[in-house]
C-alpha cells in the first residue's frame, strides 16, 4: 500500500487539532481504503491545552506522531515534511480553513504524474478586506518576482517524495516555501476551493507575523524593490532641482514682490527625508534577511518526538 503522509504545523489549536485528526482517519477509512496513512502534527511552543490533547491521540494511535518545537519556528511546516515517510505529503494548517474533505482530490490528482498539487483560493470566506489584502499580495509578488509564482495559494499543497526529499537538502533558514515549488518543478496540478472562515479558536498570526512572511516573499524572490528605491530616489532628486529652478527663477523674475518664505526648503526637506527613509528601509529588510542566513543558526530545536521511534531504530 502506498502511504500518504500529512504534515500539519500547529501553534494553540485546542479546539481544532481532535475533529481535524479524526477527520483524516475517517476521510482514509471510507475515501482512501488502498492508501496507508501517517499524520505529523509539529507544535510550535502551544500556549494552551494543543501539547496535552496531541499526546493523548498519539498515545491512542501510534499512526498519528508529533514533533514538540521549543519555541515558535518558521521553520516547523518544512520539519513536519521533511519528517514524513509517505510516497507524498500533504501540508495543511489545523484551523479547517482549507478544507480537509478535498484530500482525496489532491491524491488522486497527484496519482495522474504531477509532482505538486497546490489548492488556490478562488474565493474566501474571511474578512473581505484580508482576503483582498492578501490577493493583491500575491498578485504584486509575481509581477516583480524573478520566478512564476503561484497566486492565491497558500500552504494547502501536496508533494511528491522526490520533491520533500529536494526539501530537505535546502539549507536556508528563511524558506519561502511558494517560490521553492516552482523552482523545483514545472509539474504542478491545481485545485481550485473557496476557503472556509475560522469556526473554532484563534490565528496565531498578526499583523508583525503577515508583515514578516510577506516581506520575505518580496526579498527572497525581487530584486525590483531594490531597483525602485534607486529609480524614486532620482525621480526625487528631479523633483528637488526643478522644485528649486522654479522658486529661484520666480524670486530672479519677481525680485522685490516674490517672497517664498521657508516653505519650498520645508517641503525639499520633507521629500527628501521621506524618500531616505523608504530607501533605508528597503536596504534594512534584504540586510536583515542577510543577517539571519549569515548567523547560520539551527533552523528548528525540537523538545521531543513521539511515535517516531520505527524510524529513528
Amino acid at each position: 500500500m502506498k502511504k500518504i503522509s500529512i504534515a500539519i504545523p500547529t501553534r494553540n489549536e485546542e479546539d481544532n487539532i481532535q475533529p481535524l485528526v479524526e477527520c483524516i482517519r475517517t476521510i482514509f477509512k471510507e475515501e482512501l481504503t488502498e492508501y496507508d496513512y501517517e499524520i505529523i502534527i509539529s507544535d510550535n511552543k502551544s500556549n494552551d491545552g494543543t501539547r496535552r490533547i496531541i499526546r493523548e491521540i498519539c498515545k491512542k494511535d501510534r499512526k498519528v506522531k508529533a514533533i514538540f518545537n521549543a519555541n515558535s519556528f518558521s521553520y516547523s511546516a518544512i520539519n513536519a515534511m521533511i519528517s514524513s515517510t509517505g510516497e507524498c505529503t500533504l501540508l495543511m494548517p489545523a484551523d479547517f480553513q482549507d478544507p480537509p474533505e478535498l484530500i482525496p482530490d489532491f491524491v488522486h490528482k497527484w496519482e495522474e504524474g504531477f509532482d505538486a498539487v497546490v489548492g488556490v483560493k478562488t474565493a474566501s470566506k474571511e474578512n473581505p478586506l484580508m482576503f483582498w489584502i492578501r490577493k493583491k499580495y500575491y498578485s504584486l509578488v509575481r509581477k516583480i518576482s524573478d520566478v512564476n509564482l503561484i497566486e492565491n495559494f497558500s500552504m494547502f499543497a501536496l508533494y511528491d517524495r522526490k520533491m520533500v526529499m529536494a526539501l530537505s537538502q535546502v539549507t536556508d533558514p528563511l524558506i519561502y516555501l511558494r517560490g521553492l515549488l516552482v523552482e523545483f518543478t514545472d509539474s504542478i496540478a491545481i485545485i481550485e476551493y473557496t476557503q472556509n472562515k475560522r469556526e473554532r479558536g484563534k490565528s496565531s498570526n498578526n499583523i508583525y507575523r503577515l508583515y514578516d512572511f510577506a516581506m520575505r516573499g518580496i526579498t527572497s524572490y525581487s530584486k525590483v524593490p531594490l531597483r525602485m528605491a534607486i529609480f524614486t530616489g532620482m525621480i526625487g532628486c528631479i523633483v528637488g532641482v526643478i522644485t528649486g529652478l522654479y522658486y529661484l527663477i520666480k524670486k530672479f523674475v519677481y525680485w522685490s514682490t516674490f517672497d517664498a518664505g521657508i516653505i519650498p526648503l520645508v517641503v525639499l526637506i520633507v521629500l527628501f527625508g521621506s524618500l531616505q527613509m523608504i530607501v533605508l528601509g528597503i536596504m534594512g529588510e534584504y540586510i536583515m534577511n542577510i543577517n539571519v542566513r549569515v548567523m547560520n543558526h539551527p533552523r528548528i530545536v525540537e523538545d521531543e518526538r513521539i511515535n517516531f521511534e520505527d524510524i529513528e531504530s
